[in-house]
């Protein structure tokens, strides 16, 4: 990938990208500033980025493909959204709805070679088309969360970069060197949250261990004794300044109420979650909308709606492929429609 591309990139990405928080003077929906009466006056925006591992096909979901044989077109309909000449699935009537408020990209491809999931993933979040994936060499290219990271951090003290659903296996499927930052480092690298055993659909879900506070005057002290030791350190290193900073954001969330609070999800109306879908995929959603109202500039969602309709001997699906288990388009078009898509939540 040129220089030239990669710029492009950045500059999609990036320039959509801002600090939001959750109810602090003038961190308020995505701005630092105020204006006479002490309102937010909207600034720059942060990113949600919904990764559906597998992906539902373009032909049967945003590119129909209504007048091609009934071999290569998909069982469903098109429909008329608020955009003129776009038509999509008729089970997404709600989406129809909001079409004036997206941009449908029907151009998108990749290079030649790639043959699966792992491999087209790490194209995509990266740019990087070599076949490294199993490798996760530090000189890799990094995902877009990381560039986000280092060009535009969050204003706030809080992480930039953060991971919903860490990718461990079955049943969570999803890209490989997620978690080494490429060659920015490990420092730009994301924060995951949650996994397929402890995610927000649960009763139980219990948030990432850094908010976990435990002796707060033993925390302070151990602060201020590392401070002391890596002071000269860090002074002289640029990836020991780095990580410095990125600790020094984790424990400013971690001693701040208004980072923990964004985990806590019965804050939010119980019409509202239900809205969202109680699956992983939908509490994620709202998580991450949460998250990025804490001040996290750039989040990346992945999830799952759970087992195929009137299916209790599959497993729950986190893909949206057809491979088995009666999964698939099935599930997506099925548990998968039951998620509300909230106005609130398309405006990140």
């Amino acid at each position: 990938m040129n220089t030239y591309e990669m710029n492009r990139r950045q500059a999609m990405i990036v320039g959509g990208m801002g600090a939001l928080s959750l109810g602090m003077p003038g961190m308020v929906m995505g701005s630092d500033k105020l204006d006479a009466s002490g309102n937010a006056v909207p600034a720059e925006k942060s990113c949600i980025f919904v990764l559906l591992c597998g992906g539902p096909s373009h032909v049967d979901t945003w590119d129909m493909k209504p007048n091609a044989p009934d071999t290569i077109r998909g069982p469903y309909k098109p429909i008329s959204t608020q955009v003129p000449g776009m038509r999509i699935n008729e089970m997404h009537t709600r989406l129809a709805k909001l079409t004036d408020q997206f941009t449908l990209i029907n151009s998108m491809t990749h290079p030649g070679g790639i043959s699966n999931h792992f491999d087209a993933m790490h194209n995509l979040l990266s740019g990087q088309s070599a076949k490294r994936v199993t490798q996760g060499v530090p000189d890799d290219q990094p995902y877009l969360g990381s560039f986000v990271a280092k060009h535009k951090p969050s204003k706030r003290n809080i992480v930039s970069n953060a991971w919903l659903i860490k990718c461990v296996g079955p049943p969570v499927f999803c890209a490989p060197n997620i978690g080494i930052g490429g060659y920015l480092g490990s420092a730009y690298a994301p924060v995951f949250v949650g996994s397929a055993k402890n995610h927000p659909a649960m009763d139980n879900f219990a948030p990432p261990k850094i908010y976990d506070l435990g002796d707060r005057d033993r925390l302070a002290q151990r602060r201020e004794l590392l401070g002391s030791i890596e002071s000269n350190v860090v002074a002289k290193d640029a990836v020991g300044a780095d990580w410095a900073d990125l600790r020094e954001k984790g424990y400013d969330a971690m001693t701040r109420s208004e980072g923990r609070d964004a985990f806590d999800l019965d804050r939010e109306p119980t019409k509202l979650r239900d809205r969202y879908g109680r699956h992983p995929l939908g509490q994620n959603l709202l998580l991450a909308r949460r998250m990025v109202e804490a001040g996290v500039r750039f989040v990346t969602v992945n999830g799952w709606t759970g087992q195929a309709p009137h299916d209790t001997k599959g497993p729950p699906s986190s893909s949206w492929d057809m491979h088995g288990g009666n999964m698939g388009m099935g599930n997506a078009f099925g548990n998968g429609s039951q998620c509300r898509y909230s106005r609130a939540s398309q405006r990140h």
